[in-house]
């Protein structure tokens, strides 16, 4: 576990959740001088094929340095496929935002401006998250009676190639079978889940009502094939939603000059900037 960078404070393992599968905890980083008016939140959200993984992840992604820009960035966990199958994750991000939002005042956030911010599995769940505010069947009953009524709405989503359709997710990559991770993550084979795996593609959910969302992929991703946001972006765009697609040109998944560079990170703090600050 890596330490906070200069200038952010982090409060570690905050119980956000229990589920039948043990409790579920967020960090919390935000600036170490705080203005006096509530900040903006984005939540992050790792990656790990749906199966493995942690919150901790967010010490390679350098998310928490949006900290030094005046926002809180919240680091959660969820269950892995190997726990639970799909809706278990997203029901369990949401139930982070639920949980966050309810805790506002306390924990010095403004409820009214929440953004979220994943990669690769974790840019999946926030392209689902963005994708179904308000969506009742999505939103589960993690944390019970105490978070129930609680809006899981979000204003902005950044989204790090994530898979967008799984249907046709091994087909982009020129394969001939789903694999292991997604198979996982439904619960079975596509011959008898595909229902599951419609339900859980964020281009599914595509409306107008979607949040602001700001694909970013390398354009020869080995992992997550680069038409699976070209497919996010134009699901958006046609159903007259906020959508912007950023190409990492000659980016593979996650790596690449303008992945490490200083450039995509401003690019992705001026976006929550555009939505969350007032």
């Amino acid at each position: 576990m890596g330490r906070a960078p200069a200038g952010v404070d982090v409060a570690r393992d905050i119980g956000f959740a229990e589920t039948e599968h043990g409790p579920l905890a967020l960090d919390l980083y935000t600036p170490s001088v705080r203005p006096a008016e509530p900040l903006p939140l984005v939540v992050w959200v790792y990656g790990g094929g749906w199966f493995v993984g942690n919150r901790n992840q967010i010490q390679l992604s350098r998310a928490y340095h949006l900290s030094r820009r005046g926002y809180a960035v919240a680091a959660v966990s969820y269950r892995l496929s190997p726990v639970a199958p799909f809706p278990a994750q997203i029901h369990d991000v949401k139930a982070s935002v639920r949980y966050l939002r309810a805790h506002a005042a306390e924990l010095g956030l403004d409820a009214e401006r929440i953004g979220i911010w994943g990669a690769s599995a974790g840019g999946h769940l926030v392209a689902l998250m963005g994708t179904t505010n308000g969506n009742r069947k999505m939103e589960g009953d993690v944390g019970g009676e105490a978070l129930r009524g609680v809006s899981s709405d979000v204003a902005a989503v950044v989204n790090y190639f994530g898979p967008a359709d799984l249907v046709n997710m091994h087909i982009d990559a020129g394969r001939d079978e789903p694999g292991f991770m997604v198979e996982k993550f439904i619960g079975g084979g596509f011959a008898d889940k595909r229902d599951v795996a419609v339900e859980a593609s964020p281009v599914t959910w595509a409306s107008e009502n979607a949040a602001p969302m700001l694909q970013v992929h390398g354009t020869v991703d080995s992992i997550v094939p680069f038409r699976q946001s070209e497919r996010m972006h134009q699901a958006l765009v046609r159903a007259g939603a906020d959508s912007t697609l950023r190409a990492v040109e000659g980016g593979d998944h996650g790596r690449g000059a303008d992945f490490d560079g200083e450039v995509l990170i401003d690019e992705v703090a001026d976006f929550f900037d555009r939505h969350l600050k007032r």
